[in-house]
């Protein structure tokens, strides 16, 4: 018989290891910034003020580093899903990368100036700002596994800042040196802006299909390993069509914005709540208990009929199924969408309005 940890180990086993491999590049990647910065806080030892600059840019790579070493941790307990439409070209741009900061180490063995030494650290920071790093910095931002560290997303704007400023408090910058670091700005929030259309409804600010998936998957292949039961809640508004044809497409927009977002209020940070597609959104609940599961709908189903109807009252049908992953009907998680699809069009046949089990 199939045990839990074997169907978790079957989908650890077939996926590529490409993943893995792009993690250990960028835990290196860090961990040789992190070299540099702290032997140019060295370096500079004399000049306090600057030998701060470096020491406090290292801690940020420190930190950094440990977002690595939590990731790979994760990786190996539960499989992070590709997040890559092209793999293989991010491992071979990602290790191009590590070679480059690798070749700064030797320029690094004798006393250098001031502006030699910013003009290294900014070709540094140009090259962790890689698109990669970004988008596993967005795929990880709200994982409930990752909550004791510190995901370089929520402040590497402001690394990127100090770093700008410290161009002009001590540098000689010329009017060049300054469109570099604008240029690096522009390019660290075009990165995040791609990485979050990838994976982000646009709309409603929700994860999209592809980021709901990206981001479950390490959740149902740890409930595989640990026998813990998980569930999906799919939920439909319904008769959309006829808010859209009665009060016009801007007000199904911001019924769909309504909706997500108490949706997103009502449940707990672990849960992944998405916008499926067009008027669907799904809910992924770790650790589940069946017996509150029909509480759970009803919640759902309350929260919207007591929205702020704002000219447009909508109800919402929520169908909704339970598992233990590699267990009888849950062995997949394309199975356990399937069962709360179909418990969703059960509501939806009982009239609507409501929530159903499978």
């Amino acid at each position: 018989m199939t045990t839990p940890r074997d169907a978790a180990a079957t989908y650890c086993g077939a996926k590529s290891n490409s993943m893995s491999q792009i993690l250990a590049i960028c835990l290196q990647t860090d961990q040789e910034a992190l070299a540099v910065y702290t032997r140019l806080g060295g370096l500079f030892a004399e000049q306090p003020e600057l030998a701060a600059f470096w020491t406090k840019m290292a801690t940020e790579e420190e930190q950094h580093v440990k977002f690595w070493q939590a990731i790979i941790e994760l990786d190996k307990i539960s499989c992070i899903p590709e997040v890559f439409d092209d793999p293989g070209e991010v491992i071979a741009e990602l290790r191009q990368t590590l070679g480059k900061i690798r070749a700064l180490d030797p320029l690094l063995q004798d006393r250098i100036g001031i502006d030699k030494a910013m003009i290294m650290a900014f070709r540094l920071e140009f090259y962790l700002l890689h698109p990669a790093f970004e988008m596993l910095f967005n795929y990880a931002r709200d994982l409930e596994f990752l909550s004791n560290v510190i995901t370089p997303e929520t402040d590497y704007d402001r690394h990127i800042d100090k770093f700008v400023k410290a161009l002009r408090t001590f540098g000689d910058v010329s009017p060049e040196m300054e469109l570099v670091g604008e240029t690096m700005t522009r390019l660290w929030s075009e990165n995040k802006r791609l990485a979050k259309l990838t994976n982000t409804d646009y709309l409603t600010g929700l994860l999209n299909r592809r980021g709901f998936f990206t981001a479950v998957q390490p959740f149902f292949n740890l409930a595989a390993r640990n026998a813990t039961r998980v569930a999906v809640a799919m939920a439909d508004i319904d008769r959309f069509k006829e808010i859209n044809d009665t009060h016009g497409h801007d007000q199904g927009d911001r019924t769909l914005v309504r909706v997500a977002g108490s949706l997103k209020e009502l449940f707990r940070k672990s849960d992944v709540v998405a916008r499926f597609g067009g008027e669907e959104f799904i809910v992924f609940m770790y650790d589940a208990d069946p017996d509150t599961l029909r509480e759970v709908g009803d919640k759902m189903t309350r929260a919207i009929r007591a929205m702020d109807a704002d000219a447009a009252p909508c109800t919402i049908s929520v169908g909704l199924s339970s598992a233990i992953p590699g267990q009888g009907e849950g062995a997949d998680l394309a199975s356990l969408i399937k069962r709360a699809d179909e418990a969703l069009y059960r509501a939806k046949s009982l009239g609507r309005d409501r929530a159903a089990l499978r």
